[in-house]
């Protein structure tokens, strides 16, 4: 009768107990939310600081210049999103952005390393020609 009794208190405990949020004390749970905001939060610092651009006067080198900084930010923010949220349908979206723009910033910055590359070779030959 005892183990019947245990038993069935457990069961309702774990019914009780359904999600994460149970499993955790206030506490715990504020310092999620904390560690989670400050994530985003530094991500998008990051970006701001990362907009401060030395324009080239050449457009194209200056689109990839801008988007490296927003791209990076998305990723951040996406991944912080992945470390602390919950909701199925953001962790997908986070997950398709890490995906999509990790490739578009290295697409990005291998095109400004040749980009900057051609241009110091140009550079070069237009002094030596001098």
């Amino acid at each position: 009768m005892r183990k019947l009794i245990a038993a069935a208190a457990l069961t309702m405990m774990v019914s009780a107990c359904s999600g994460e949020e149970n499993f955790t004390s206030p506490s715990q749970r504020e310092a999620k939310r904390r560690a989670a905001t400050a994530a985003s939060r530094n991500a998008t610092q990051e970006l701001h600081r990362g907009m401060a651009l030395d324009y080239t006067g050449d457009i194209d080198t200056d689109f990839i210049i801008a988007m490296i900084p927003q791209h990076q930010s998305a990723i951040d923010m996406a991944r912080a999103q992945l470390a602390h949220g919950q909701d199925p349908e953001a962790r997908k979206l986070a997950k398709k952005i890490v995906d999509t723009q990790t490739g578009e910033l290295a697409q990005m910055r291998t095109w400004l390393a040749k980009r900057q590359s051609s241009d110091a070779a140009t550079k070069t030959q237009s002094q030596v020609a001098r």
